[in-house]
């Protein structure tokens, strides 16, 4: 992935562990995590290091992480006996649910490793809003918003290219 970064003059990458961020508290007005959280056993320590470097009013923008009702309905539906499931609903079951066999078929990886790979997904089954709130709020952070939403059609679309291929999928939003 560092490959794919663009070079810019006034661009420094810095490769360290997110629990042991290399700078001193309160140095950045911005920071972003993007589909990362769920990877970890505890994101709680990394949320924790995020938020002692961000400055006073800087903002925690945290992106694309696994919606635990949305993640949990689709579970639900795919076990449930004698209901129809319409083809895009599967698609997303695959994408979500059933990832795991997928990754272990297509690139010989174990569910298992796949699972820790994902763990925050995979095993806790992803992040609840009030959950997620409470631990923020536990950690210090201000004002916060939470926004867990994710549409059908997301879990098959979003990996891929663009959000742009969401279009024909519409928007149902899960809350």
């Amino acid at each position: 992935m560092l490959a794919k970064i663009p070079q810019y003059e006034n661009l420094e990458v810095q490769i360290c562990q997110v629990e042991h961020l290399p700078f001193s508290g309160a140095t950045f007005d911005f920071v972003c995590t993007y589909s990362f959280l769920h990877h970890l056993h505890e994101p709680r320590v990394a949320l924790k290091e995020m938020i002692r470097v961000l400055k006073p009013n800087g903002v925690l923008y945290v992106d694309l992480e696994p919606h635990a009702k949305y993640w949990a309905n689709l579970k639900e539906i795919s076990e449930t006996a004698g209901v129809t499931i319409t083809p895009l609903v599967e698609r997303e079951i695959n994408a979500t649910i059933n990832i795991a066999s997928q990754v272990s078929n297509q690139y010989a990886i174990k569910d298992s490793v796949f699972d820790t790979a994902e763990y925050s997904k995979s095993i806790t089954g992803g992040f609840g809003a009030m959950d997620l709130e409470k631990s923020l709020e536990d950690l210090g952070l201000g004002a916060i918003k939470v926004n867990l939403d994710w549409f059908m059609g997301q879990g098959g679309v979003h990996g891929i290219v663009s959000m742009h291929l969401a279009t024909p999928v519409g928007l149902v939003i899960l809350h």
